[in-house]
């Protein structure tokens, strides 16, 4: 009986083992294969090998038209031309889920002459809003604007970025995304898989054992 028992334990932990995360993938938005191209594309499609998916990258609000450039990447065109700002998202979506490590942000800065910092939010899979702030590091004139937000997610096929709003007065929200690390979910198959070849091995030794 122990023997099972310590078979079982083996295909328990082959399945947690194999639903553990791949090592993630950077996906750089500042990278010219993200170029939409045209200045009038709405969304764009293009195929990550590193995930096997397809990422949807589409703009709504604003001029409801994509921005890209290779120095800060995605915004979209409008109050501010190159930048997500009130009124308008930026919209991630996935074919299939995926799990997400971080995002990199530019063009949020610390407005250091009237004391604020610039704010955005996200949410997942269209859950709650979750607010970052600029760092404190990055002044407005001196630097890029570089943020770096670090999660850990479960499976999520999409990501929307969205701007304060309504804005005080006198101040501006806004930012760019640079660029997310991902990395794909285990496939269903792949459990099974391993599932049935230690559920062989125990029945054959189930055998064994009470022959």
């Amino acid at each position: 009986m122990a023997r099972v028992t310590k078979i079982l334990g083996l295909v328990a932990l082959a399945v947690a083992l194999s639903a553990v995360p791949a090592k993630a993938a950077f996906i750089d938005f500042l990278n010219s294969y993200w170029n939409p191209g045209s200045t009038t594309e709405t969304s764009i499609t293009r195929y990550v090998s590193s995930l096997d998916a397809d990422l949807t990258i589409t703009a709504s609000g604003g001029a409801n038209t994509l921005y890209w450039d290779n120095t800060d990447g995605f915004g979209v065109r409008g109050n501010e031309e190159d930048e997500v700002d009130k009124l308008e998202k930026l919209t991630l979506s996935f074919d299939k889920p995926v799990y997400l490590s971080s995002f990199n942000l530019t063009d949020l800065f610390y407005e250091g002459s009237r004391q604020y910092q610039e704010e955005g939010y996200y949410s997942l899979d269209g859950g709650a809003a979750v607010k970052f702030l600029a760092d404190l590091s990055q002044v407005s004139g001196s630097t890029n604007g570089v943020k770096l937000i670090s999660l850990n997610s479960g499976p999520v096929t999409t990501i929307e970025f969205y701007a304060l709003n309504p804005v005080p007065e006198g101040q501006h929200h806004d930012f760019s995304v640079a660029g997310i690390n991902a990395s794909a979910t285990p496939e269903p198959a792949s459990l099974i898989l391993v599932g049935s070849a230690l559920g062989l091995g125990l029945w054959r030794r189930r055998r064994k054992f009470f022959n």
